[in-house]
């Protein structure tokens, strides 16, 4: 069932509720493109109208459509991504929270206009331009409207009314959206949503945790609160806040990192806020600091909940008031940098006992993301297993060595107290002492890997090999001597005291399967 008019758009002129009455008899999402352009150029009298929209993974902006008084020109089957620069005009929209009203040559000595050049007239000399963000219901980020030329809406109230259009026209477009895709799979109508995401954002994994993290990631892209990212060590918090900048419009600017656990109080103060000249002894040159540095982009500030109470505050004022004062200066400077932190510990209850500032937590979690650990997402095991595998071998020039079944399913037994990193770090290790191997097996796996259950990981059929009986029986005698070498870290005459094994018997044994023991030396 189609909304009905008063929940699009609760008030407006008659040119206004006109032009929705005919939004609500829009056939197609490629009528509700077509209605929106040219029902604005008409409505606003401007000379073209423009509508850019987020792709799917909210990472570019592409031109949907133009409509100016020649007619409307339709981009859907060649449109490509737009000029979406930390310079370009469209960028500034998109993150502005006001709409942009500027003369050509204001816009011109600002920003970058080469999105001027597309559209159904050569339009490259307007008067006028505005361009105002797209928003959903939820007041997210979905694209910009461009206006070109003098036009009749001017006043805030003029503009709110036109942004509120805006959004009935992308509530219909992306219904229509759905609808298409239901009837193509002949399933029935959902309820009104955004279009699934495709974005990967260079996170491996397809269950469930990892797909509602890249719907956050999305989410986040385009607007300017702060992020806080929680979860165990070793979950990819830095990998998420990479992410987040990578694939938003703050990428052309710098992307800075700091551990605030990493390094003692004073330093991270000089670190963060930078100083003058003069500031302390040993101060004999200006250090401008990592949020000035990061100025356009972001900063990431990891382990927040070990910062300092006295740093935090001054990390509010910076929040509070978007500028900086060095240490030993007089002069702020005005900054515009966004912060995403991230953090091991719960600062809730850091603030229930004080060693966090309330204020400071709820400035930082505007926009809160919590990372599941490993253990809750095991479907994610296999797929990252083979990333990081194919990673590893593509580094050591090295040919990628099959997974086994088998070894798969040993390591989705595993609780990975330390995530991903952990994970990481068992298929370089075991990809480094196995090189030669072109299929893994589970007896190449570490076998502290397995402590926890007090034994060495048991013999299946397959960690046997193949062939005939001494062929296994060898093949079997290997893993155990490759196992035993890596608990000892190459110390041949430990090894060979708990086989039971003279150190002549070892070394022949060593010698007759090729093993190297001080490939396990560290």
């Amino acid at each position: 069932m189609m909304p009905v008019i008063a929940d699009l758009h609760p008030a407006g002129t008659g040119a206004e509720l006109a032009l929705l009455h005919r939004l609500c008899n829009a056939s197609s999402a490629t009528a509700v493109l077509q209605l929106w352009a040219a029902g604005l150029q008409q409505l606003t009298g401007c000379e073209r109208a423009d509508i850019y929209l987020l792709d799917q993974g909210h990472s570019l902006l592409v031109r949907q459509i133009s409509a100016g008084p020649n007619g409307t020109g339709s981009e859907h089957s060649h449109s490509e991504p737009a000029d979406y620069h930390h310079d370009s005009l469209l960028s500034a929209a998109l993150l502005g929270q006001t709409p942009l009203i500027l003369s050509r040559a204001q816009a011109q000595g600002h920003f970058r206009l080469d999105f001027l050049q597309a559209g159904p007239d050569s339009l490259t000399q307007p008067s006028l331009i505005t361009a105002l963000p797209v928003r959903d219901a939820g007041q997210h980020n979905q694209g910009v409207l461009v206006l070109l030329g003098e036009h009749a809406y001017r006043s805030p109230q003029q503009l709110a009314s036109l942004a509120e259009l805006c959004t009935s026209f992308w509530q219909q477009y992306c219904r229509h959206q759905q609808l298409a895709e239901c009837a193509r799979r002949r399933a029935p109508a959902p309820p009104a949503r955004q279009a699934p995401l495709n974005q990967s954002y260079g996170l491996t994994g397809n269950s469930d945790a990892i797909k509602q993290l890249r719907r956050l990631i999305s989410k986040t892209l385009h607007n300017q609160s702060s992020v806080l990212i929680t979860g165990e060590t070793g979950t990819g918090k830095e990998l998420v806040a990479q992410a987040i900048h990578h694939h938003g419009p703050r990428r052309s600017f710098p992307f800075q990192v700091q551990n605030c656990a990493s390094i003692p109080e004073q330093l991270l103060e000089s670190e963060l806020f930078g100083y003058c000249r003069g500031a302390f002894t040993g101060a004999d040159r200006e250090h401008t600091g990592l949020i000035r540095s990061a100025q356009g982009g972001t900063l990431f500030l990891d382990e927040i909940g070990d910062m300092p109470l006295s740093l935090q505050a001054k990390l509010l004022r910076v929040l509070q008031e978007q500028s900086v004062r060095p240490l030993g200066d007089t002069r702020s400077y005005e900054v515009n940098v966004r912060i995403v932190a991230a953090t091991h510990q719960n600062l809730p209850d850091m603030v229930a006992s004080g060693r966090f500032r309330q204020d400071l937590y709820y400035r930082l979690a505007q926009f809160p993301i919590a990372l599941p650990p490993l253990r809750e997402r095991k479907d994610d095991i296999a797929p990252l297993s083979r990333h990081f595998a194919d990673e590893f071998a593509r580094q050591g020039r090295l040919p990628a060595p099959a997974l086994s079944p088998a070894l798969l399913e040993r390591l989705e037994s595993h609780d990975f107290p330390g995530n991903v990193r952990e994970l990481k770090n068992t298929i370089e290790r075991t990809l480094l002492l196995h090189s030669h191997e072109t299929s893994l097996q589970p007896g190449h796996l570490p076998p502290e890997l397995f402590e926890q259950a007090g034994t060495l990981p048991a013999t299946t059929a397959e960690d046997l090999g193949a062939g005939k009986l001494d062929e296994r029986l060898d093949y079997l005698e290997s893993r155990v001597l490759e196992q035993v070498l890596h608990k000892y870290h190459g110390n041949q005459k430990l090894a060979a005291q708990e086989l039971g094994l003279s150190r002549g018997a070892m070394n022949y044994r060593l010698k007759k399967h090729h093993i190297n023991a001080r490939n396990w030396r560290i």
